[in-house]
């Protein structure tokens, strides 16, 4: 079974304009980033494929470190 790895990183829209700003490493500001590995062949009912389970997931974990919908810049993505 191979395992597959997803990133999701979440921003303030009062320190970053752009998923740009975001990736940038040099710029600073609220973000934090969140991860997740995952066998490839598990995706659970109700859900589309796996990176929609990962998806879930991220917001998930990022919401539960008190991360919301509102003022949030995001990038998500595969992590190779």
């Amino acid at each position: 079974m191979s395992k597959v790895s997803f990133k999701l990183i979440i921003g303030s829209t009062d320190d970053f304009a752009s998923q740009d700003e975001l990736l940038d490493n040099e710029m600073s500001g609220n973000r934090s980033t969140f991860e997740v590995e995952l066998d490839s062949s598990t995706v659970p009912n109700g859900f589309k494929n796996l990176e929609d389970f990962a998806r879930t997931i991220l917001f998930g974990m990022a919401f539960q470190e008190s991360w919301c919908n509102d003022d949030v810049i995001t990038h998500f993505d595969l992590v190779e």
